[in-house]
Formats: structure tokens, sequence, C-alpha cells
């Protein structure tokens, strides 16, 4: 897996979070994806993880995403709103056919059982306050992306 992009719901605010853990981690060059153009910034240029910014859609970039057949970790914040957020932005990518790696709840108590009842490909719940332990996901990240055996780089897009 060349690349991998981290994305949340609008303004959940974990993806600076998870930017600082994965710096201590040092798992290679990381891009924070913004506004403006969207396409030249899916350009490769030698980093490892995209960040989708807290600020920007996901349902504005998921085309895109799905287009250049980006690998997928959606991230939520533990809340009120998670399991719909979760369902909502799970489909999308889902029926775009973006390879989602699956679901990681950030901070709050979890709840094993009704994350299973979701139904949602959940890899498991992450403390923000222990950055070391995001390093814990990487093989089942790994062994999700050999399931998905997504293409890498751009796709074909059919007008």
């Amino acid at each position: 897996m060349d690349r991998l992009l981290f994305c949340s719901p609008w303004g959940s605010g974990v993806i600076q979070t998870v930017a600082e853990a994965l710096e201590q981690l040092e798992p290679g060059r990381q891009r924070l994806l913004g506004p403006g153009e969207r396409e030249p910034q899916l350009q490769p240029a030698g980093e490892r993880q995209l960040l989708l910014s807290d600020q920007q859609e996901l349902v504005e970039w998921a085309p895109l995403l799905s287009a250049w057949r980006i690998p997928t970790l959606l991230l939520l914040p533990a809340g009120e709103r998670m399991a719909a957020d979760a369902a909502l932005h799970a489909a999308l990518l889902l029926q775009l056919e973006v390879p989602l790696l699956g679901l990681l709840q950030v901070g709050g108590r979890w709840d094993p059982e009704q994350r299973r009842g979701e139904g949602l490909p959940w890899l498991g719940h992450w403390d923000p306050t222990e950055p070391q332990e995001l390093a814990a996901f990487g093989g089942m990240i790994r062994r999700r992306f050999q399931l998905l055996d997504p293409a890498q780089g751009i796709a074909a897009v059919q007008s």
C-alpha cells in the first residue's frame, strides 16, 4: 500500500490529533489536503499518508477518492453523532467504491457489542492520549488492504 488517506466528518477535530500521532510514529511523509483544486492535491509527491482536513467535506472529495482508488480510513470521534456519522460516511464511500479499509473510533468509551451491531467495518478504538497505540492498527489495515486489493494510481474515469 503506497498511500493511505485518513478522513473524518466535517469539523470533527480529530485529523490534527492523528497527524501529530503519525509524526511521532515516523511512518513516512504526510500531506494535509485542504481547500483549493482537489485533483492536484492527490498527485503523488512521496507522501505515505494523506489527511483530509477537518474543515473539508468528505462528500465533496469522495468522487475523486474513488477515481484515484485511494485506500481510506474513516476516523470518527466518540459522541452522540458517531453512529449516524459512521453509517452515512461509510455508505457514501462504499457506494462510490472508495477502498474503505475500515472505521476507527477516536476517544470515548469503546462498546464492542454496539459496534458489531452496526454492521460496519470497525477496526477498533484509539485513545488519542496514547499516540503510540495508533501503530497497533497497522497490521489490521494491511490485512484489510490485502482483502480489498485496490488498484493504485488513477482509475479510468467513465464519461
